[in-house]
């Protein structure tokens, strides 16, 4: 068994049955690429996911996995395919900072640069206390 974190890229297949979907690899709970040299995919029933995977979301899967090489353009890519996983979860950054420039940098965010997303996670951290490395409360909020 094999386990990995990874963003998700890109959404293939959306089916009435199946869903694939694709991403790059994480460091272990943390939002930083692992690897540029290749990416991780998803193969599964629909009923065996706890939310519909979307671009930007993290997750972390747990399975059998096959290496493969895919074609990208000009490049070759080795891809980590997990068909039918015994194990996946939708996890969040768990650090004040992490999530902080998560917001920053994910285009669903549009209009939320480093400073907004500076704020609202620092006032995140004041109201919420989950995270293992809060916002030092010296942070101004603009």
């Amino acid at each position: 068994m094999h386990e990995e974190y990874f963003r998700v890229t890109s959404c293939q297949h959306n089916g009435y049955k199946y869903t694939i979907f694709t991403g790059i690899p994480l460091k272990a709970d943390s939002y930083k690429i692992n690897s540029g040299k290749y990416i991780v995919s998803i193969r599964c029933e629909n009923q065996s996911l706890p939310i519909k995977p979307s671009v930007g979301q993290q997750w972390r899967v747990r399975g059998v996995r096959t290496l493969e090489t895919v074609q990208a353009g000009d490049y070759k890519l080795q891809q980590h395919l997990y068909d039918a996983p015994a194990e996946m979860e939708c996890t969040l950054p768990e650090t004040g900072e992490a999530l902080i420039r998560f917001i920053a940098n994910e285009k669903e965010f549009t209009g939320i640069g480093e400073a907004k997303a500076r704020a609202s996670g620092t006032l995140l951290a004041v109201t919420c206390t989950p995270y293992s490395n809060p916002i030092p409360p010296s942070t101004e909020v603009v």
